[in-house]
């Protein structure tokens, strides 16, 4: 079945001709057929029939005239062309370096269907895609508006333009965000040892792939290993004064937890390569609208707040929008982080730019497996 290629159709319209012989017979039997718009309705074309472009972009095909090669060239058949419905996962921005979920609907049945975006997106502009429905992953690497679009294509012509948008934004500087003092977490902000170092995570980073607020079906070695795969020339940095933190948004009545414990060896083909443990025996995790807030649960006499954080070897962090009981209290649509460090709040000197809580073998460079839900 030939058709206009309808991937071009954002660009100027080509010309296409279609040449229809009948061997033997004279030159004035020779049918030319010119189209200049790109979503005409199909000619269908049986095998056997030869095809050929020329340097110009020009379309050609030479057919038979005996009823054998070539049909579909008399009156257009009425019938449903195809409607699409094209949906994305979530409706705000979403980080670079994150995963768009693309989810297509086609009704009825399409021959083709043909995937576009403004500014290209790599692996769905110009990408012929399943036309019975189906779903793409889409990794967004760059900042920007991005429309997404998808048309299909029957017998009986062609469908209605499905598209959706995504802005992709990038993560701030760590060290830009503005010093966070209040005492009851209520701005949003950066409490900053002296003296150490924040490094802003993805939470698709810090859970391999994943997106808020789930982990994958292994476990994630998470600390100096993480800094390493940002930057796999590197042995990795030790992590003495220094922080993780991830920025992340709860929804409305929504539970999570993140939950960690010693490290273990780890190899998922593809996806993470992790078989010489180095051992923490200690991990602070806080959950806070202030990114680098390590301030121990001691400093806070409110008990709702020391629910926002916590020091153990092995434990987790309930949060959520929920008001449940146990749970560290959180605004629904309000940014929050994740931080985590190898540090042990509960010692005086814990936050000292020489110490961490890694074993002597680790030398400074140690990990925890972590997991969200």
């Amino acid at each position: 079945m030939f058709r206009s290629r309808p991937h071009v159709a954002a660009m100027a319209p080509l010309l296409f001709s279609i040449m229809l012989a009948s061997p033997g017979m004279s030159g004035a039997q020779t049918t030319s057929l010119q189209f200049t718009n790109t979503d005409l309705e199909p000619i269908k074309l049986l095998n056997g029939t030869t095809v050929g472009i020329d340097g110009n972009g020009n379309l050609s095909a030479q057919c038979v005239l005996d009823g054998t090669v070539c049909e579909g060239l008399s009156n257009a058949v009425a019938g449903p062309v195809p409607a699409v419905s094209l949906t994305r996962t979530g409706t705000g921005n979403i980080n670079t370096g994150s995963t768009l979920t693309l989810n297509w609907t086609v009704q009825p049945a399409a021959d083709i269907c043909v995937a576009s975006s403004s500014p290209a997106v790599p692996g769905w502009n110009n990408t012929v895609v399943s036309a019975a429905g189906g779903s793409a992953n889409l990794s967004m690497s760059t900042n920007g508006t991005f429309a997404l679009s998808l048309k299909c294509y029957n017998e009986f012509g062609v469908s209605n333009l499905a598209n959706v948008s995504v802005t992709v934004v990038g993560l701030p500087d760590v060290n830009q965000i503005p010093a966070c003092t209040d005492q009851a977490l209520v701005s949003t902000g950066r409490v900053q040892p002296t003296g150490f170092t924040g490094h802003l995570v993805q939470w698709s980073q810090f859970f391999y792939g994943q997106q808020f607020p789930h982990g994958p079906s292994h476990l994630s070695p998470n600390g100096a290993f993480t800094l390493k795969s940002l930057a796999p020339s590197t042995n990795g940095p030790m992590m003495n004064a220094r922080y993780l933190t991830i920025p992340f948004q709860p929804s409305a009545n929504s539970s999570y937890s993140v939950s960690w414990l010693g490290v273990q060896p780890v190899f998922v083909q593809n996806v993470v390569s992790y078989l010489s443990p180095r051992v923490a025996q200690n991990v602070f995790v806080s959950i806070s609208p202030c990114a680098g807030d390590l301030r121990a649960p001691s400093q806070f006499g409110d008990a709702s707040l020391k629910l926002c954080r916590a020091q153990l070897n092995s434990g987790s962090l309930k949060f959520g929008t929920t008001g449940a009981v146990g749970q560290c209290a959180l605004s629904p649509g309000q940014q929050y982080f994740l931080n985590v460090a190898f540090v042990d709040t509960t010692v005086s000197g814990a936050l000292s730019t020489t110490t961490t809580t890694c074993v002597a073998s680790a030398g400074n460079r140690c990990e925890a497996n972590f997991n969200g839900n």
